[in-house]
């Protein structure tokens, strides 16, 4: 029996209310080294079905992720609880959904439940999943930590692009400067010095002119008027670079 044999018989396992444990039995069968069988049973579940669903079978199925999410997240499984929270942060699990396929309030996930799943993934140490925390919840008290995980060694990866860390070392710098740390003007700089970058998600959208405005803005208050002065020319500059806009 091939894995694609083993999905989609754990995705029926499941969808047919077989026990947990018969499914997890499964699971242990497909399960690679540093994958969980909780993993194995959600990514067998969020593949494409081999057919159409029809509307009592898509529920059965947004409820049955959800749960094993869930269980995941209980079981205190960082990837489950970066992946769920990046899936349902914005606006809940129902966010996204028609109507004839939204569950009950009770039993869906909703966005404080899946941001407390990103915090908590951010806690364990996931890069992406901080820098997400950070992003939903920028006046927790943990985002400095969580935004100089996110940054790290300052290199790209698939899931932190070179905008998201630019944004981060911004963030960063905003965080550090209310404090009245003189740490925010490394912060700024890392930000500034490169090429303009513009960083958008549904919430919120940053850019190089914002984190210009606000290193210049931070020069000022920390009695440097020669620095503001020459960042406040960079963004004249680049204006002038960009020429009008339509």
């Amino acid at each position: 029996m091939t894995n694609d044999d083993l999905t989609e018989l754990i995705r029926d396992a499941v969808l047919s209310g077989r026990s947990d444990e018969y499914v997890l039995a499964l699971a242990a069968d497909v399960a690679g080294d540093g994958e969980t069988r909780e993993q194995v049973v959600i990514e067998a579940l969020e593949s494409p079905p081999g057919r159409r669903s029809d509307r009592e079978e898509t529920l059965a199925l947004n409820r049955s992720l959800i749960r094993w999410y869930r269980r995941a997240a209980d079981l205190d499984q960082p990837w489950a609880m970066w992946r769920g929270g990046g899936r349902w942060g914005l606006s809940g699990s129902n966010g996204s959904l028609p109507q004839e396929h939204a569950l009950t309030e009770s039993e869906a996930v909703s966005s404080e439940e899946a941001i407390g799943w990103l915090h908590r993934a951010a806690d364990h140490g996931i890069r992406p999943a901080a820098m997400s925390a950070a992003e939903a919840s920028p006046d927790d008290p943990r985002a400095i930590d969580w935004l100089r995980l996110a940054y790290g060694d300052g290199l790209p990866t698939e899931d932190i692009d070179r905008n998201r860390l630019l944004d981060a070392a911004f963030m960063l710098a905003s965080c550090l400067s209310e404090s009245g740390d003189p740490e925010a003007g490394q912060w700024f700089r890392k930000s500034v010095e490169c090429a303009p970058w513009e960083n958008q998600i549904e919430f919120r959208t940053s850019s190089w002119e914002e984190a210009v405005a606000g290193y210049a803005l931070w020069a000022h208050s920390n009695q440097n008027p020669s620095l503001c002065a020459a960042w406040c020319w960079r963004l004249v500059e680049n204006a002038a670079n960009l020429g009008p806009v339509a």
